[in-house]
Order: structure tokens, then C-alpha cells, then sequence
């Protein structure tokens, strides 16, 4: 029995639960340990090239540094902010999205930043 659904990112599923080796498919291509940046981006990568991967986290929310916190009723990011070189950006992202993602283009035109 698998634990509370919290949601659903493509094809994936994703469910809050503790681990149990009883609950690890034995059909699985690839074990990806940790939910960052590097992990999703494999795990993301090796399912479009048709993987069956099971990605492992250790904390109660996926995404390592991208994801959010609240203290004293403020909200914080613990992510990257701001990012330059748009190209590179939308090349590697489009690998790994499947609707694209807008940045806001911040600057005087020579020098620009994305948040």
C-alpha cells in the first residue's frame, strides 16, 4: 500500500511515504538518489529516453534547493535567483520540459540577467 498522493509532475506520481525496500518495483532501469537540481534533471532526462527510474529523498519535500520555506510567516527560496546566457538556458531546459518556461529578462539590453 503506498502512502498519500501529494501530486502528480507528467507522467510521474508522486507520493509523501517512508521507505520501504518491499515497495521498490524490481523492474526499475535506474535509482536516482536525491531530489536537486542534478537529480530531477537526470531522473527527468532517463524517463523521456524511456527509463523506468525511481528517484530516492531523504527530506519531506522534493527539489533540494528549489524548493520553498516559510519562518514567521514569511516565505523564502532557497534557490538561484538570477541566471545570464539565455541560450544555453532554453536549449537545456527544453530537454527537460515539456511546455516552456519564461524567464523575465532583467537589464540594459547589453548586459542581461533572468529571473
Amino acid at each position: 500500500m503506498r502512502g498519500e498522493r501529494v501530486k502528480r509532475i507528467g507522467k510521474a506520481v508522486c507520493y509523501k511515504d517512508k521507505f520501504s525496500i518491499e515497495k521498490v518495483p524490481v523492474d526499475l532501469d535506474t535509482i536516482v538518489i536525491g531530489s536537486g537540481i542534478g537529480g530531477l534533471a537526470s531522473a527527468a532526462l532517463l524517463s523521456k529516453a524511456g527509463h523506468k527510474v525511481l528517484v530516492l529523498e531523504q527530506h519531506e519535500k522534493a527539489g533540494g534547493c528549489t524548493h520553498t520555506f516559510t519562518y514567521q510567516k514569511c516565505k523564502f527560496d532557497t534557490g538561484i535567483h538570477y541566471v545570464g546566457s539565455n541560450y544555453n538556458r532554453k536549449t537545456l531546459m527544453g530537454l527537460l520540459c515539456e511546455e516552456p518556461i519564461n524567464f523575465a529578462p532583467m537589464g540594459d539590453g547589453k548586459n542581461m540577467i533572468y529571473d
